[in-house]
């Protein structure tokens, strides 16, 4: 296949690219850097130079942060298939109607393999399910990601489960870390609670937290504060780049996690993993977790996927691209 990545020299665009080109498929990198860019457009401010673009294509990602529904819609009007990375739920919300060609939302770690993970979860236990994430507060993912999390800040939901207004970045729910220790994070509203619970019939929720607990406390703090993002821009917390993504039913126990490093790596492959599915998929919007398995998402190299189910704990994948399953009797200690 031949693949446009908008934002194709960006973070999650060159981690796209990659694992593109080692599944045998012709990338172009799209931008307005001419020095980095194979095709040089500005996607938003240039809604004409789209058209010519898409001559030769079969899919574009898009990468680049770019929350525009007019550009889906030129893309897929010309019937070329979408993947879209992005978490913004009023954006996905506005791609729901879009038709000519398949589009896939809700790709990367949450949404995504975060979805994935609820789905199967909710396969063999139909309790309230609670999603929590852990990244790398050393890690640098995408300034729209970024953004788009500081933006949360002093802000306030709706909760999935009690329908009561709920504060970003207040004390959620406990979830056990790869290193078997007890992590209560914050809750936060990702668009995974809102879909999940409209797609599974039942309250779903998300929680949050950085990896190292000094950073995530002050989150928690600055949280309370409306307009607080300004602050939390000049702070540089310390840590690392490894992630970690759950789902757990609250009443059966049963858990699902995927581990790895680099948000915007693990991104990357499941953006590139999604591609491969648009040309069996019928035109119209896709959710990934209706896409993807848990499986796949095992397969991809260097995420590791574990499974707690009463005494055993099985854990699968393929760890930096060499595969293997381990198996231990007991809970994590």
């Amino acid at each position: 296949m031949q693949v446009a990545i908008l934002g194709g020299y960006g973070s999650v665009g060159r981690a796209t690219t990659v694992a593109l080109q080692a599944a045998g498929h012709t990338v172009l990198a799209v931008g307005r850097d001419p020095e980095r860019a194979d095709i040089v457009l500005d996607a938003v401010n240039d809604k004409a130079g789209i058209v010519p673009m898409l001559a030769g294509l079969d899919a574009v990602v898009n990468a680049a942060g770019i929350e525009d529904v007019t550009v889906a819609r030129i893309i897929t009007g010309h019937g070329i298939g979408l993947v879209d990375v992005s978490s913004n739920m009023d954006y996905l919300g506005e791609l729901e109607n879009l038709g000519g060609a398949p589009v896939i939302v809700g790709v990367g770690l949450a949404p995504g393999i975060s979805s994935i993970l609820a789905a199967a979860v909710d396969e063999v236990d139909a309790s309230i399910t609670d999603i929590g994430i852990v990244l790398g507060a050393g890690d640098s993912h995408g300034r729209a990601a970024q953004e788009w999390t500081l933006s949360l800040l002093g802000r306030s939901f709706t909760d999935t489960e009690t329908d009561r207004p709920v504060r970003n970045f207040s004390r959620g729910r406990k979830f056990t870390l790869p290193d078997g220790s007890r992590r209560t994070l914050l809750r936060a509203d990702l668009s995974d609670q809102h879909e999940m619970s409209r797609d599974l019939g039942k309250p779903v929720t998300t929680s949050f937290g950085l990896d190292s607990r000094f950073a995530t406390s002050v989150l928690a703090a600055v949280g309370r504060v409306p307009g607080s993002g300004a602050l939390a821009r000049r702070a540089h917390p310390s840590g690392g780049s490894d992630w970690f993504v759950a789902a757990t039913a609250r009443a059966g126990g049963t858990s699902i996690s995927a581990t790895g490093t680099g948000q915007s790596e693990a991104t990357g492959l499941v953006a590139a993993a999604a591609v491969g599915h648009l040309p069996r998929l019928a035109p119209g919007v896709t959710s990934l977790h209706t896409v993807m398995t848990l499986d796949d998402v095992a397969n991809l190299p260097g995420i590791t996927v574990t499974r707690e189910l009463g005494t055993t704990t099985r854990s699968y994948g393929r760890v930096g691209g060499v595969g293997g399953v381990r198996k231990r009797t007991g809970r994590p200690s």
